[in-house]
């Protein structure tokens, strides 16, 4: 949704220049059918804020920017235990271990722009994550993994700066050649810059293409198979896109070496909205890949069929805070992903909200108004595309600006944990203690895993992802965590060019993790 300083203090765009209600823009719906969470035979998750308990809560995302605060999951020293890289002006990890979280030694400091993004991923298969800095006003970096990681001090750590970005909101490392060497997305909220694939030729050498008809103003991207070609696809969701461009699904059908083209108009999929995140799962469980896409005031679900996209309706999670009650305020909406949160087998959601300070936004949903300080969004799923938001039911009265989120299991115990950022203000970390058997797909590297689609099936449990997450501006671990139910689960892992990974978990196993190799 807008406003990123083109230099410190100056705004690109938004507050009094942006009527939500303009000629072109999605109105937004004012009906919402709402479920209540069934008491009986189904749980909800157990969550712990433990952010000062590990060590958390003296961080302060200082960064001059109402779309910054992202995050990262995984393991950076080796160890074995899932670190932190979290964006606030500069970069801060933190690491891992049975005891909390342990900052660096030193901060990333960027030499101009402020850090808005950050992901981990291995891009030169050298077995050590490196670090995607995504930095507005300021060369994006990429700080390679080396000596420098199990020293848990990144001050010496090499560089190499990706030129001409002013506004990059995401660096997303992907096999988009198709050479099974990792590649980067870039995505720029600009709409004077276009988006960027950034094709690894050679080990730590990159050569810009960019991507058809794509400037606009991005925010995040998903990576899949999304029209069967045999080749990996990026959907990417945009803001304000009935002025600067809508969402796109650029393919190279089936050519690996052929021009990008966009194909979301013919595909259902070119949304005019404020696109903010993207989530790609079967929300619907008939073994097709939906999407969830996060905006201002609303959310859309959009189901899968033979070659396009349905809006859902329904669903229960189109809204997160719907008008009618006693202030009619609702939602901004920002990071969403995917997770079976309390281990029943159904696909869950996640969704980050939070508002703008001292921005005068017009909301597109006449009579209503944005919420400034809000609460995340926990959509258990009912089964069959129909979602309850728990939330208010979990006791976590934390609310901000929310913006960057990430997924993982930061304590190895077998359920998915919950990071947020704030885009002014801390964190908060939330410990998931929920209950029952799972099974925990984790894959080796997250550039190389990019696009794996993983399925869970038994006679209870339909559950269908894409195994490596980008909410907005951060990572998630790549893994993920189903319940199982105490009965046999069928599991599968495939990916363009690869063949499938298949293998069955007893119903005598408690909770069980399968490693995903690459290639």
């Amino acid at each position: 949704m807008l406003i990123i300083p083109l230099a410190m203090g100056a705004v690109a765009c938004g507050g009094d220049d942006i009527d939500r209600r303009a000629v072109g823009a999605d109105p937004g719906r004012t009906v919402e059918t709402l479920y209540d969470w069934p008491g009986a035979g189904k749980t909800l998750p157990e969550l712990t804020d433990v952010t000062e308990e590990w060590g958390l809560s003296e961080f302060e995302n200082d960064a001059e920017l109402q779309a910054s605060g992202g995050v990262a999951i995984e393991d950076l020293d080796g160890d074995g235990w899932p670190d932190l890289a979290v964006a606030g002006r500069d970069l801060f990890l933190f690491y891992g271990g049975s005891e909390g979280m342990t900052p660096a030694a030193a901060t990333i400091i960027v030499a101009e722009g402020q850090v808005a993004a950050v992901g981990i991923a291995d891009l030169d298969a050298d077995t050590i994550n490196d670090l995607l800095v995504s930095v507005v006003g300021g060369e994006d970096l990429i700080i390679w993994g080396g000596a420098w990681s199990a020293a848990r001090d990144p001050s010496q750590a090499a560089r190499t700066a990706l030129p001409g970005g002013t506004q990059t909101v995401a660096l997303i490392a992907a096999d988009l050649s198709g050479d099974e060497r990792p590649d980067l997305l870039r995505l720029s909220h600009d709409p004077a810059e276009p988006d960027i694939i950034w094709e690894q030729t050679a080990t730590r050498r990159f050569v810009p293409e960019p991507l058809p008809e794509s400037y606009r103003r991005s925010f995040a991207a998903e990576i899949a198979d999304l029209d069967q070609d045999g080749l990996l696809d990026i959907w990417v969701t945009r803001d304000v896109g009935w002025i600067t461009g809508a969402d796109s699904i650029y393919t190279r059908r089936g050519k690996r070496d052929g021009p990008w083209f966009d194909v979301a108009p013919e595909m259902g999929a070119a949304l005019a909205i404020d696109g903010m995140g993207i989530a790609l799962a079967d929300l619907d469980e008939d073994g097709d890949i939906d999407a969830y896409v996060t905006d201002v005031g609303e959310n859309d679900i959009l189901l899968a069929g033979d070659d396009r996209y349905t809006p859902a309706t329904d669903s229960g999670a189109g809204r997160i805070r719907p008008p009618g009650g006693p202030t009619r305020t609702v939602s901004s909406s920002w990071a969403v992903a995917t997770a079976d949160i309390n281990l029943d087998g159904i696909i869950d959601l996640v969704v980050a909200n939070g508002g703008f300070g001292g921005a005068d936004i017009v909301n597109k949903i006449s009579g209503t108004e944005f919420v400034d300080l809000d609460s995340p969004a926990m959509f258990l799923g009912l089964g069959k595309g129909r979602f309850a938001d728990v939330w208010p039911q979990l006791g976590q009265p934390w609310k901000a600006r929310i913006r960057g989120m990430a997924l993982g299991d930061l304590d190895l115990d077998g359920d998915t944990d919950l990071v947020f950022v704030s885009s002014a203000g801390g964190m908060r970390v939330y410990r998931n203690d929920a209950t029952g058997p799972s099974v925990t797909l984790v894959a080796s590297d997250a550039a190389c895993a990019a696009g794996f689609i993983a399925t869970v099936k038994s006679p209870t449990t339909h559950y269908r992802s894409v195994l490596v997450q980008h909410p907005f501006l951060s990572a998630s671990q790549p893994l993920l965590t189903v319940g199982t139910l105490g009965v046999a689960v069928e599991i599968s892992v495939s990916r363009p060019g690869l063949s499938p990974i298949s293998r069955e978990v007893s119903a005598k196993d408690g909770r069980v993790t399968v490693e995903i190799p690459c290639g």
